[in-house]
């Protein structure tokens, strides 16, 4: 999973806000299970233990894309339900209440 596979996923020709919200969700959760898969490859030592050679970065992008094809960790659906404009309403109801609150205090 690379960066440009996230900055494509914003750029999906047809696709509503929502879907183009979902696929860089899905994406930030496989550059991240990409790099953790990454990390465990290289062992407690620092070195490239089974998976070694030319090949190892092809392995290791398989897995990710597996692990979130699957569900992946759940990283991708919290990071779309918090990014989901729905999710900062609470939010934004508390903050006209505090700006009237203090506008009515001030008069």
């Amino acid at each position: 999973m690379s960066i440009g596979l996230l900055s494509s996923s914003a750029n999906i020709t047809g696709a509503t806000q929502p879907e183009k919200l979902k696929s860089a969700c899905k994406a930030i959760e496989g550059l991240f299970a990409g790099q953790l898969l990454s990390e465990i490859g290289q062992g407690i030592d620092g070195k490239s233990n089974a998976t070694s050679g030319q090949y190892q970065d092809f392995i290791q992008q398989a897995l990710a894309q597996q692990v979130t094809a699957g569900g992946g960790f759940g990283l991708a659906s919290m990071l779309e339900k918090s990014l989901t404009p729905a999710a900062h309403s609470p939010l934004n109801a508390l903050h006209q209440l505090h700006a009237s609150t203090t506008l009515n205090n001030h008069r």
